[in-house]
């Protein structure tokens, strides 16, 4: 008897909560909400532009093609559009003291060959375009900063010299500002022959869509075009 007076209040007590959500639907009360969910933060990130710290100069340290003995001009300098004699002259080849070796001042992590400017031509030269356009929100925003690089030098007791300059060029090809490495002269290398690292950094430019590269070698004395370069380097990075 107990389970059944025990059931029949159970089915009692169901049918007044069903009456009273009825009720309560009738008269307009909205059944109760659940609460929200706590909102969840917004994930963000800075994200760096390609490539952030390297190297954008291809082949910047003559490594991609054959080096001469310097008495003669390479066929090609891959990477580059160059104009009068400009090759690449391996270190080791130059056993003669006619240019650099391996063990005169330079790159600490030189590979086989450098630049140099050939045995005939008093100015030699050779130029590459880096196209940027695709970091061009962070250009203008003038959130960019470049740093141009290059061991530059010459034949001891000779000028003979290297100019080295970065144009930032907008869209239509216009030359925004420029960049210069200052050269390096007999006097800078103790009258020895050497190349010396030289530097040169700021803001990109807002507008910049390309930047040419622009590397001349110059003769002052002698037969030779002894002008010199090597690890040519420019790098973009978000500016701090």
């Amino acid at each position: 008897m107990s389970l059944q007076h025990g059931h029949a209040r159970t089915t009692l007590t169901l049918a007044v909560a069903a009456l009273l959500s009825l009720i309560l639907a009738a008269c307009g009360t909205p059944a109760p909400v659940p609460p929200a969910a706590a909102a969840q933060p917004t994930a963000t990130s800075t994200i760096a532009p390609a490539g952030a710290g390297k190297n954008l100069v291809v082949n910047g340290d003559a490594e991609a093609g054959p080096g001469t003995d310097g008495s003669s001009v390479a066929p090609d300098v891959p990477g580059w559009t160059r104009t009068g004699d400009l090759t690449a002259i391996a270190y080791d080849t130059a056993s003669s003291g006619n240019y650099p070796t391996p063990s005169d001042p330079g790159p600490p992590d030189r590979g086989r060959n450098f630049f140099g400017g050939g045995p005939r031509a008093e100015r030699s030269g050779a130029t590459q375009t880096i196209d940027v356009s695709s970091e061009g929100p962070a250009l203008d925003g003038g959130r960019e900063s470049y740093t141009l690089s290059a061991w530059l030098g010459g034949f001891r007791g000779q000028d003979d010299q290297v100019e080295l300059t970065a144009q930032f060029l907008g869209a239509g090809g216009e030359v925004l500002a420029t960049a210069s490495l200052p050269v390096v002269l007999d006097r800078d290398r103790g009258g020895r022959t050497a190349l010396l690292l030289r530097t040169a950094s700021g803001s990109v430019p807002a507008g910049t869509r390309r930047i040419k590269v622009d590397m001349e070698m110059i003769r002052k004395a002698g037969t030779a075009n002894d002008g010199y370069a090597d690890d040519v380097s420019l790098v973009l990075d978000p500016a701090g």
